[in-house]
């Protein structure tokens, strides 16, 4: 075996190991998710932190929404007139 090849699946056991060392971070608030809704609204963009905190608890349903995150980009479904956390 090469030893780029080596070094590639290395790497991805590394990455995967540091994710499992990774703390749980609370689940997102009312108020937050409020917030989070009115950003995504104002077309605001998020930090590196936040993506990642939203991917991990993702997908998320609030009001009429459906948030998630995929490779580092939010996309949001807005279902107009039906509350997406009662499905």
């Amino acid at each position: 075996m090469a030893i780029a090849t080596i070094r590639r699946r290395v790497g991805a056991l590394e990455s995967v190991a540091s994710l499992a060392l990774i703390p749980d971070e609370p689940p997102l608030t009312l108020p937050e998710l409020d917030a989070l809704v009115r950003r995504l609204e104002e077309g605001d963009r998020f930090g590196g932190q936040e993506l990642k905190r939203i991917e991990r608890q993702g997908p998320i349903c609030h009001g009429e929404f459906l948030i998630r995150v995929t490779q580092g980009k939010v996309f949001a479904k807005r279902y107009v007139g039906v509350d997406s956390a009662e499905i």
